[in-house]
């Protein structure tokens, strides 16, 4: 029973981070990376794109928050959060080509590309990183063609 309650409370902890991450800052995410101050890495880091997953009826339900979200920088950077029980953090950099979005990691090792449509952008899994979830029982799971609508 007490494990049960701290991994509710851990569960809630990191609900709690991964809502807030595109709210907050990129600036934190950039000064810790760098070890620079916070006012330093806040120059040029205003969010020009929120992108949240769109979801079904039973997808919403079974969610619980844990919605996949991509927020894109002024300063060409970007986050993709899509897995609550994974330690990697996906940040790095983007370009926009007309039919195109590719985030690519700081790390050099993932990319993600998506359709650019009228109703927001699609996943293309084939050309792609896995994003495939730890376990299916927290989260979303993000499939081909998957449509991410700006809020």
């Amino acid at each position: 029973m007490i494990k049960k309650r701290y991994f509710v409370i851990l569960l809630s902890a990191v609900i709690i981070s991964l809502t807030a991450s595109c709210s907050s800052n990129k600036a934190e995410v950039q000064a810790v990376e760098t070890d620079v101050s916070l006012e330093e890495a806040a120059v040029g880091n205003t969010m020009v794109h929120n992108y949240r997953m769109e979801l079904s009826g039973q997808e919403e339900a079974k969610a619980s928050g844990l919605i996949p979200r991509i927020c894109l920088f002024e300063d060409q950077s970007f986050t993709f959060s899509f897995d609550v029980l994974s330690s990697y953090y996906a940040v790095g950099t983007y370009e926009m080509t007309d039919e195109k979005l590719i985030l690519k990691t700081n790390d050099k090792e993932r990319t993600y590309v998506f359709h650019i449509t009228d109703e927001g952008i699609t996943f293309i899994e084939s050309e792609s990183y896995d994003v495939r979830l730890t376990d299916e029982d927290f989260g979303v799971a993000i499939r081909d063609g998957s449509l991410f609508i700006e809020e």
